[in-house]
């Protein structure tokens, strides 16, 4: 979607395209404004809206922002959201110069596996390394156990255990952005820096990196704006050691008896901040692009870094993220999918396919259905949806285009 202008926009623009802009801030009033507003007005009420006898009270408001309990949480969210967020640029970086500027081997296969993290949901993820690492069962810890004695060499119960599945699953989104950023670069000013006599590491350290410097900025904030707000995996990971995010706050809120709806809407004014003060950061770095001018669409040929017998250590860092992002936790589903139970002991008397025929038969195929019903319809309505609107806000000159945007 292409970033408008901070100036006024011009009110010149036709009737058409001006009403269609329009129509766009009136849709994305209902379908963004709505609800927020909505969690606002819960948020001060000492009950759930409607119910007869609520009022309006501080005391969520008290409770969100100054109580202990939720001001740990707050602190645990932004705390995983850093480290997440740097160590995938670190990781998601190197992989990007691996495949875009090195001569390691089976770099162009390399960069179309790396991005597959990014099509497996990150509840599946969590669900596979559960099974990978628990304490007790977990298959890695098993046969560690089974050969050494060491009953544990990975709790995935943990802190260190949430921000692995995280970085595993994000560090492809940060390859996705930097390996674009690196592609896009004009090849002449590095090609001048190795006439200089400066080696490809100094070149990559002192002009590559500033050149993608907006990219990498943008980028970690919308990996910790993505981490602050994720649920399943702080959830499903760290209560078992209480360790509470934001998020599973707020679905306790919800889902435990007393439910309590107006602290949960509290909750989410929180996150909401967030949310808003790295999307204002984001948009002020790409509206600076313009002073970024060699990273263009446009990209050239660049000459790849030689690494002679050390492209063998690159490519074995490679295959090593795709063997814990990917692989370890595929072969983990499959394996659990084909047992009776859960159990590292392998033995033929474990296997079956029971579990497929009874997920095939009636109603249990029925989410499998919603699901490619969903995606289908609410991937191709989005598509459609935001087509219109980034030609609105890109092509259109209204001050109704420069709201939508």
């Amino acid at each position: 979607m292409s970033v408008q202008s901070m100036s006024e926009p011009s009110s010149s623009a036709p009737l058409l395209p001006r009403v269609a802009s329009f129509l766009f801030v009136a849709f994305l009033l209902v379908v963004v404004i709505t609800p927020v507003a909505y969690v606002f007005y819960g948020s001060f009420r000492t009950d759930s809206p409607g119910a007869p006898d609520a009022g309006f009270t501080l005391a969520n408001w008290q409770t969100a922002y100054l109580s202990p309990v939720y001001l740990d949480a707050l602190w645990n969210t932004v705390v995983l959201g850093v480290v997440v967020a740097a160590l995938s640029l670190v990781i998601g970086g190197a992989l990007a110069w691996i495949v875009a500027r090195t001569d390691t081997p089976g770099r162009n296969t390399f960069a179309l596996l790396i991005i597959v993290p990014l099509m497996i949901s990150n509840l599946i993820t969590t669900l596979a390394w559960i099974a990978l690492a628990a304490p007790n069962a977990g298959f890695i810890n098993a046969y560690v156990r089974m050969f050494t004695g060491i009953r544990t060499i990975f709790d995935i119960y943990s802190f260190s255990g949430i921000v692995t599945v995280h970085v595993l699953h994000y560090a492809a989104f940060a390859f996705l952005a930097l390996f674009a950023a690196l592609r896009s670069i004009d090849a002449s000013l590095e090609e001048a820096s190795y006439m200089l006599g400066v080696g490809p590491l100094r070149t990559s350290i002192r002009m590559t990196l500033p050149l993608i410097a907006p990219t990498i900025a943008t980028t970690f904030l919308v990996i910790f704006i993505f981490v602050a707000e994720n649920f399943s995996v702080p959830t499903l990971l760290g209560t078992p050691v209480d360790f509470q995010t934001l998020p599973s706050m707020i679905f306790f809120n919800m889902a435990v008896t007393p439910t309590q709806p107006t602290i949960a809407a509290a909750s989410g004014t929180v996150l909401l901040w967030i949310a808003l003060i790295g999307t204002v950061l984001q948009r002020r770095m790409t509206s600076r692009a313009n002073r970024y001018v060699t990273v263009t669409g446009k990209g050239s040929r660049h000459r790849l870094a030689r690494l002679g017998i050390w492209r063998y250590f690159t490519c074995a860092f490679v295959v090593l993220y795709l063997l814990l992002a990917v692989g370890l936790p595929y072969i983990a589903l499959v394996l659990g999918s084909l047992m009776n139970f859960l159990t590292p002991r392998l033995r033929p008397e474990v296997f079956t396919l029971d579990n497929y025929r009874t997920f095939f038969v009636g109603d249990n195929f029925a989410p499998v259905l919603n699901s490619l019903g969903l995606s289908i319809c609410g991937g191709l309505g989005l598509t459609i949806i935001y087509v219109l609107l980034s030609f609105v806000i890109g092509r259109v000159r209204s001050r109704w285009a420069f709201a939508a945007d």
